[in-house]
């Protein structure tokens, strides 16, 4: 992954997600809506890309290589959790309970759900997001 340096981090959302297909639809939505994204494909990566900069949200599948969500999140509650929301989408709901999501999508889905959790979290990133709500709900300040 080469290092990308958004000029506003406020509007930066990470997408982590494996599928190139689904990575780039996206995109497409969330840049419609305004968000500079970032995409990788794997938790590592994701890690990376976080150890570099703070994204305002980061979308993730849970199946992906080398370094599954629910290990990667386990990663990022070490310190950031309550800085970074979360919006999980997956096609697997084993193991959603276990795990505080800020939001949880499941697939297939039209990507312009994206926009509202992703937005909100980007116009909201100085404030923690709240926790276990419907993922149409936005992020309160």
């Amino acid at each position: 992954m080469s290092p990308i340096v958004a000029r506003d981090r406020n509007r930066v959302v990470l997408i982590v997600e494996d599928d190139d297909q689904l990575r780039q639809l996206y995109r497409t939505a969330l840049t419609a809506a305004g968000v500079a994204v970032v995409g990788v494909p794997d938790g590592i990566d994701a890690l990376r890309y976080i150890d570099q900069d703070r994204p305002a949200a980061v979308v993730l599948d849970l199946g992906l290589p080398h370094l599954n969500g629910f290990d990667f999140y386990a990663e990022l509650a070490e310190g950031l959790a309550d800085e970074i929301p979360v919006v999980v989408v997956t096609g697997d709901a084993r193991g959603l309970r276990d795990v505080s999501f800020s939001c949880v999508l499941h697939k297939p889905i039209d990507p312009h759900k994206l926009e509202r959790p992703c937005g909100s979290a980007c116009r909201a990133r100085e404030s923690p997001p709240p926790r276990n709500r419907p993922c149409g709900a936005a992020v309160r300040p």
